[in-house]
């Protein structure tokens, strides 16, 4: 049979991208290479950016966004020069938040949408071989020992990060160095924060990240140098961890905590960036950009690049047909249109830079300026471009430079 899309990866992206797409009244077919529906990604910090919540809504699941299955949040930021936490949500809707949506939920609840919208998806397949075809495209697959072909019009790769169709096809991999280590735990015995804030602390021994998730419990992780990292799993990781925490003022107190999990990590996530559109094939989520966890956007970046390929199909289909090229040149625009730009604030800060006091002058600038701390939770939330903000802050550390100056000739 020949479908009119297949999908290969049936995680976030990809199973976003099924059900829109299903939704248009294509054919599709995913091939997921995890052993069931139940599979899920176990190391993420399940930070849903706000500017991707819209696209729940899109799927058919704004109901994600209740607190049986997701804590609404907004970022508080922990800085060398203060704690920024201007009042309200996100952008210009006071209602606009991020959500703390584990994978555990998420990922079923997609697969689950999926299948009620029609899309065919099977698990335990692995591609062994792509071909073009003057209409398309045919994948050798192999489950369970055996081998058979699927065709299709349109094909697009979700397949994560070390992505196999991307090595068969030759889409370049460009990788950028990440100097830090990442731990992750699930705890309880922690208070959440006032109004189920999400903290991010900045101090010198590295980076605190705290998420309050449903049924009081709490997503601890820690950014730190690679050195850091071993000496903390030649000791004891918990008791690092705690401590990590525990030396913040601003945190909730650590006194009970108890670990739901082990502490899980990485020790090395290089930045991993390759082309939305390779061969007239659309990659989509990590398998076009997998970034550092620290920034928070893989799930987002995940369900946004979906939504926009859906998008650009759904504008160029004619006559229940997609028109490949031009869904794939509209696909290729709007991505550029956002996504690098973002993509190169977060490699640059996977550096770990030693000017501490710019750092500090940098957050003292945006504490000073109510809009800008405004701003830069928007830039963080991924609602509005870097540009935008150094604009922004530009003129506002021109303006207080110049206040200080006539207070200093007075």
């Amino acid at each position: 049979m020949t479908y009119d899309v297949v999908i290969v990866g049936g995680s976030a992206s990809g199973a976003a991208a099924s059900i829109l797409l299903r939704k248009l009244g294509l054919s599709v077919r995913v091939i997921e290479k995890l052993p069931s529906a139940s599979s899920y990604k176990k190391l993420c910090t399940h930070f849903i950016q706000p500017s991707a919540v819209p696209v729940l809504s899109q799927l058919g699941m704004a109901h994600l966004a209740e607190y049986d299955y997701s804590v609404r949040t907004r970022a508080t930021f922990i800085t060398p020069a203060g704690v920024i936490d201007p009042e309200g949500f996100y952008g210009t809707n006071s209602e606009q938040c991020a959500l703390n949506l584990e994978r555990s939920v998420l990922d079923l609840a997609l697969r689950q949408q999926s299948q009620k919208c029609g899309v065919e998806i099977s698990y335990a397949e692995r591609v062994t071989d792509v071909q073009c075809l003057p209409q398309g495209w045919e994948l050798t697959v192999e489950k369970n020992r055996e081998a058979f072909s699927i065709k299709a019009r349109f094909l697009i790769a979700a397949d994560g990060r070390m992505s196999l169709l991307a090595r068969l096809l030759g889409n370049p991999l460009q990788s950028y160095e990440n100097q830090r280590a990442t731990f992750f735990a699930y705890c309880s015995g922690i208070e959440a924060p006032a109004d189920n804030r999400s903290l991010f602390a900045r101090h010198k021994k590295g980076m605190a990240f705290l998420y309050p998730l449903i049924n009081g419990r709490t997503l601890l992780s820690a950014y730190i140098s690679k050195e850091t990292a071993k000496q903390w799993q030649e000791q004891d990781v918990k008791t690092n961890l705690v401590e990590f925490f525990a030396c913040i003022p601003e945190m909730p107190t650590m006194n009970n905590v108890v670990f739901e999990t082990q502490v899980r990590g990485y020790k090395d996530y290089p930045n991993l960036v390759r082309q939305p559109v390779y061969q007239n094939v659309a990659f989509i989520g990590d398998a076009v950009l997998s970034l550092d966890p620290m920034s928070g956007v893989g799930c987002g970046f995940a369900l946004q690049t979906a939504a926009m390929l859906a998008q650009a199909v759904e504008a160029t289909l004619q006559q229940g047909a997609i028109n490949t090229q031009l869904a794939l040149q509209t696909y290729q625009h709007q991505f550029d249109g956002y996504f690098p730009s973002h993509a190169r604030g977060i490699i640059a800060d996977a550096l770990i830079t030693k000017d501490d006091q710019g750092q500090t002058s940098t957050f003292r600038t945006i504490l000073n300026d109510p809009e800008l701390q405004r701003q830069y939770r928007d830039l963080t939330g991924r609602l509005i471009l870097p540009a935008a903000f150094q604009n922004k802050f530009l003129i506002s550390k021109i303006r207080q430079n110049a206040s200080e100056q006539k207070v200093l000739e007075a």
